[in-house]
């Protein structure tokens, strides 16, 4: 009765949540890697003027419902509004720049749903590997967690999940689950000019938490190149 009452595993569905802007160049691949996992998948187009919208309509399924937000550089608000158009159990996030491993697809929703009955359920955020294409891996990314636990995103730029705004209020644990990222190419960084966008919001994030030394830190890594030695 103890093993029945405390170790079944409940299934749980998953609204896989996707935002996107001009990325006809890999949306595709995204959305092959996740459609065999998710229950629906939730896409945020913040204002496309290339072929991403064409090529999502291409996908004869009812799974795939896109919604249009203007972009008002906060990353955060665009998640959020994702969540709040998420209807399943699970809500993940993959970005358009990356995709699910063939492996991990298969294993994604049965490791989720380990964690249905755990008893910190509404402040886990689970985390990937994510691989990126320079050969290096991050590991404390959040990307799942329940739609009703009342986590939410933060930050302008490289956002972080926060619970009523806290930081450092859920628990993030890492998961065997692969995403594979190529976005920080240096032709897709040039392309989308991404170092100097993601600097100006983190200059924003730095002036409104100066004593976060996430903020900080984002911030200097993604304008080495460009900003002042001395300073």
């Amino acid at each position: 009765d103890h093993i029945k009452n405390n170790l079944v595993i409940e299934n749980k569905s998953i609204s896989v949540c996707i935002m996107v802007k001009n990325e006809e160049r890999c949306i595709k691949r995204c959305i092959d890697s996740i459609i065999s996992v998710a229950e629906e998948i939730i896409i945020i187009d913040t204002g496309s003027t290339d072929n991403t919208i064409s090529i999502i309509e291409k996908y004869d399924t009812s799974k795939i419902k896109v919604f249009q937000k203007e972009w008002q550089d906060d990353f955060s608000e665009i998640r959020n509004y994702a969540i709040e158009m998420a209807a399943y159990e699970w809500v993940a996030f993959i970005d358009a720049d990356e995709y699910l491993d063939e492996e991990s697809a298969l294993n994604l929703l049965p490791i989720l749903n380990i964690f249905n009955n755990h008893k910190l359920i509404d402040s886990i955020v689970l985390c990937p590997i994510i691989h990126e294409a320079n050969d290096t891996i991050h590991f404390r990314t959040g990307k799942f967690f329940r739609k009703n636990s009342g986590i939410k995103f933060f930050g302008t730029c490289h956002e972080e999940t926060r619970i009523n705004d806290i930081p450092d209020s859920t628990l993030l644990i890492p998961i065997k689950i692969a995403y594979l990222h190529d976005g920080y190419l240096a032709k897709v960084q040039n392309n989308k000019k991404k170092k100097n966008r993601n600097t100006q919001l983190l200059e924003e994030m730095v002036e409104l938490e100066p004593d976060n030394p996430r903020w900080a830190y984002m911030f200097v890594r993604d304008g080495f190149s460009t900003l002042d030695t001395e300073y």
